[in-house]
């Protein structure tokens, strides 16, 4: 079942469409929607369609990054958020995405992976999720030490994020610290 809200503004996007095919930031909505509802086969088509008129458009492949690594294609997501770095090499939300993509692949490339993370912290990023990556990367790697202080900086810019405040426990108590 769809909710009003987003009923009502599927309906608004399909009118859109209807007048304007082409129309970017509708077809970009309903690509995001596609990927709350886990339909990431519509969401990859509809991004593609957008790169092809916009092919450098970081929101767009950013996105479609995201729904390549959410649908089993670590590879190609890896290989999508690179893309995006050559054009946007300062675009922090693509690092992030680069950064959880190396975490996917089979064995996890965790070198890469804590690159990708740490560059988007050194861009100040407001992304919580390059802060727990790299955290999860140190924590892999078994430097409990150095993932404390990540996930101290993470709950004082996100005190209420429960996944730091577990994570950041789980190490202390194996460093006995608690």
């Amino acid at each position: 079942m769809i909710s009003g809200n987003v009923e009502a503004a599927l309906d608004a996007y399909f009118q859109v469409l209807r007048i304007e095919p082409e129309h970017t930031a509708a077809r970009f909505n309903l690509a995001v929607i596609n990927l709350q509802w886990g339909r990431y086969a519509d969401a990859i088509t509809l991004l593609r369609g957008i790169l092809a008129s916009r092919p450098d458009d970081s929101e767009a492949l950013t996105a479609l990054g995201w729904a390549q690594l959410w649908d089993g294609q670590a590879d190609e997501a890896v290989r999508t958020f690179r893309r995006v770095q050559l054009g946007h090499p300062q675009f922090a939300p693509a690092l992030v995405g680069l950064g959880w993509a190396h975490m996917a692949k089979e064995p996890p490339t965790l070198g890469r992976a804590a690159d990708a993370f740490g560059r988007a912290i050194a861009l100040r990023t407001e992304d919580r999720e390059a802060y727990f990556g790299l955290a999860t990367v140190c924590e892999m790697r078994g430097e409990l030490t150095q993932a404390v202080p990540l996930l101290e900086d993470a709950l004082r810019m996100w005190p209420d994020d429960l996944r730091a405040h577990e994570s950041l426990a789980r190490i202390q108590e194996q460093l006995g610290q608690w």
